[in-house]
């Protein structure tokens, strides 16, 4: 399980989350940052702790993902996508927008041709073995033994290649999407899960629409948080 946020220690290890999955697997928590006092502490649990590689993505390939983000809004069609780009340019000078602007519908206009995204696609599944660690943590998953993966970041970059190499091993992955509009504010997720677990019925809808070939029997509407993410324990 990768925890690559402060924020995922409060809701993976606080709510008791943690002890529960212990009763049916051996979790192993990657960190992917040093925290000797965190490790201590689960180790005291008998929590495997490990260290998450860091990941590396070059430049084409990081715009190969890009392209691949404007197929997926597209797609999406949220009302909130032209909302969220204006508050990503606040702050910023008229030339600047203006460029940014420019530059977002030549993008646009490339990714219109037919056959496009899955020319995409093949390109960036060639690029993704030289152009990331993928080996490296193809590797770091099978020296700890690691047959499953359960994220509950999986739009932070630091879980992107340990990702990609899951799928690559075949590993069955699930991930908890924990808030209400981070599937249309958020890039596309780096992979395919076998399982989703959304808050709602909205959530359920936009990753069936975002990502064409998941079926509706992978999607789980389980309900936000019912714990205060912020509350200190």
């Amino acid at each position: 399980m990768p925890i690559t946020i402060l924020f995922s220690v409060r809701y993976v290890v606080r709510t008791g989350l943690l002890e529960r999955l212990a009763r049916s697997c051996e979790p192993v928590l990657a960190l992917s940052w040093d925290d000797p006092d965190l490790v201590e502490e689960l180790g005291a649990a008998g929590v495997e702790v490990v260290r998450l590689p860091e990941p590396r993505v070059d430049a084409p390939t990081l715009a190969l993902l890009h392209l691949l983000e404007v197929h997926f809004l597209r797609r999406l069609a949220s009302p909130s996508t032209p909302i969220d780009r204006a508050r990503r340019h606040m702050g910023r000078s008229r030339s600047v927008r203006a460029r940014r602007w420019a530059s977002w519908q030549r993008t646009r206009l490339r990714t219109l041709a037919p056959g496009h995204e899955a020319r995409v696609r093949a390109e960036l599944a060639a690029a993704v073995p030289t152009g990331t660690n993928l080996d490296e943590n193809r590797r770091f998953l099978a020296d700890h033994r690691i047959d499953a993966v359960f994220s509950v970041t999986p739009f932070t970059e630091q879980e992107r290649v340990v990702l990609l190499a899951a799928e690559a091993a075949g590993l069955p992955a699930c991930t908890s999407i924990l808030s209400f509009d981070n599937i249309t504010t958020r890039p596309p997720l780096p992979i395919r899960f076998h399982r989703y677990l959304v808050w709602n019925a909205f959530n359920r809808d936009e990753v069936l629409r975002g990502y064409p070939g998941v079926g509706a029997h992978q999607v789980e509407v389980v309900g936000p948080a019912q714990f205060d993410f912020y509350r200190d324990p």
